[in-house]
């Protein structure tokens, strides 16, 4: 075990010293502590095992915005949704402690399972640039799709442009093919990644991702989704750089992150009424909505916060949506996940409206399981569903590596599921029969293809080898 880990370990520490105090002395100040020591913490892991923060950025990114937005509420934010005005309570310190635990723990699991990680991409990463076959057809067909979309938007007109609802926009496409583009770009977006950092079609990945962006922009998307979708292409490209050179200099992240600020901020204000309501009311709208990605832990915690607690009806409801597909819909559990969470603070005409629309809040995952099972049942399912959430991730990125297209596009299906489970609070996202099933058939694969002998078919990343 790398002797490194004792630094983590000490933010960790360092972090459930700031909880402590913030629970005895509140003050906005605390926030900002936690935010900034949980930066330094990440730092420090990052320096005992880089591909393993690399992999798990994903989620990283969904905890930084969290807290993030705590900064602000804790200071006094005004929260539209749920019209609630934030106060000093240290939540954000307990959470920044707890996340900075599942990190630790996962990382002990992390370095058993993918131990062989590392040379896996850098056995892949010493082949060259060679043509691809199977590459150039997924292009295309990405291609042929944003077509339709930019015909879809010149007649229609584009959501961001008429201030319309995204959802609601994508409901009169009359194709659930198109709107499952949407919903699924994730797996585009890694695997044009996977291409730029080994393939050949470099160049033409690289721009298509960009129009796969721009798409995204026009239909409605909102910063964290655009962000997620930076990260997805840039994560292959970060594990190659390590592969080949040992390191990822901070410029090499300092440059991106700004390269993202610089697309999705102005895209943002733009689809928040800049051009129609003037500048004073787009930037107001962002900050609100800033301060949104936190409320669901922020009330939890004010109001649900207990050691132990058990709904019993609750939490079996939601075991039960494991198992049971016709309950794998947030409509059809509004008694446990997201809306069991947003119901106490939520008026209940905005909760009809809400649930009649299937939309929600975010970040629903670890204050559901905090109001119906206490601080010592949401540490459990929490870590288990970190420990789900980084062996995923290994397995996604290793069949990129491994340069097998079909494997890849399963787990990242996979991987969807799991951040919706992040953001919506439904544990089936996670833990669910559909998920497991999709597991066990890309495990299948795998199993199948390693034995192949036509390497092409199943290798149309260009590898000539088995590793």
């Amino acid at each position: 075990m790398n002797n490194k880990i004792i630094h983590p370990i000490l933010f960790s520490l360092g972090l459930a010293l700031s909880a402590t105090f913030a629970s005895l002395f509140p003050h906005p100040l605390f926030s900002l502590t936690a935010f900034v020591l949980f930066g330094l913490f990440v730092s420090s892991i990052y320096m005992v095992d880089k591909y393993y923060v690399v992999c798990m950025s994903p989620l990283l990114f969904f905890w930084v915005t969290e807290l993030f937005s705590g900064m602000f509420i804790e200071s006094g934010a005004v929260m539209v949704e749920t019209r609630s005005i934030g106060v000093s309570t240290g939540a954000f310190s307990r959470l920044a402690f707890f996340y900075s635990g599942f990190l630790i723990l996962s990382y002990f699991v992390w370095s058993i399972f993918a131990a062989n990680f590392k040379t896996r991409v850098e056995l892949a990463s010493k082949k060259e640039f060679l043509a691809i076959p199977g590459e150039r057809v997924f292009l295309l067909c990405v291609i042929l799709l944003l077509s339709i979309f930019f015909v879809i938007g010149f007649l229609r007109g584009f959501p961001v442009f008429l201030g319309a609802d995204r959802f609601a926009y994508r409901a009169g496409f009359g194709s659930t093919a198109l709107s499952s583009f949407l919903d699924n770009r994730i797996i585009i977006f890694a695997v044009l990644g996977g291409i730029f950092a080994f393939g050949k079609e470099r160049a033409f990945s690289a721009v298509i991702f960009g129009a796969t962006i721009v798409v995204s922009i026009l239909f409605g998307e909102k910063f964290t989704s655009i962000v997620q979708g930076f990260l997805f292409f840039l994560i292959p490209s970060a594990l190659a750089r390590l592969a080949r050179r040992g390191r990822l200099p901070l410029t090499q992240i300092v440059m991106p992150s700004l390269g993202v600020l610089l697309v999705t901020v102005p895209a943002v204000l733009v689809n928040y009424g800049l051009l129609d309501e003037g500048a004073d009311i787009a930037y107001q709208r962002m900050f609100n909505r800033a301060a949104l990605q936190g409320q669901l832990w922020f009330l939890a915690d004010q109001n649900f916060a207990k050691l132990i607690n058990f709904d019993a009806a609750s939490i079996s409801s939601a075991l039960r949506s494991i198992v049971n597909v016709a309950y794998q819909s947030p409509g059809m559990a509004p008694d446990h996940g997201m809306y069991y969470v947003m119901r106490p603070f939520t008026d209940s005409w905005t909760m009809y409206w809400v649930q009649y629309a299937q939309g929600g809040f975010v970040f629903a995952h670890m204050p559901y399981w905090l109001m119906s099972s206490g601080y010592f049942g949401m540490s459990v399912v929490g870590f288990l569903s970190v420990l789900m959430f980084s062996w995923c991730s290994y397995r996604a990125f290793l069949a990129l590596v491994d340069q097998n297209l079909i494997e890849s596009i399963i787990w990242f299906k996979v991987f969807i599921w799991l951040c919706a489970g992040f953001t919506m609070g439904n544990i089936w996202f996670i833990f669910g029969v559909k998920s497991i099933v999709l597991i066990v058939a890309a495990l299948a694969f795998r199993r199948i293809s390693s034995g192949s002998t036509v390497e092409l078919a199943v290798k149309p990343f260009g590898a000539t080898h088995n590793v």
